[in-house]
């Protein structure tokens, strides 16, 4: 558990516990922006909104995605351009 800490090796340990798990449930509470990512082997990663009045939090993956939970319960994210290769 990692409530509130900005730990980067912490954080890195936790990255690395969910690498190659499979996402079973993702529940998006509107109001206040919870998130809570269910995953294989009864693990879990929970994403808390502590002022729902100002950009919250933000998740990304390394081929571009990035989630960002806005004011209000809003959410914005960004897909990666697809690069088509040339044959």
């Amino acid at each position: 558990m990692l409530y509130g800490k900005h730990d980067p090796e912490a954080l890195q340990r936790l990255a690395e516990d969910l690498v190659g798990r499979t996402v079973t449930l993702v529940l998006h509470r509107e109001f206040p922006s919870d998130l809570t990512v269910e995953f294989d082997q009864d693990l879990y990663l929970e994403v808390l909104c502590s002022c729902s009045e100002t950009e919250n939090w933000h998740l990304t993956r390394p081929d571009g995605f990035f989630l960002v939970a806005g004011p209000g319960g809003r959410y914005t994210f960004w897909e990666p351009e697809l690069v088509q290769e040339e044959s």
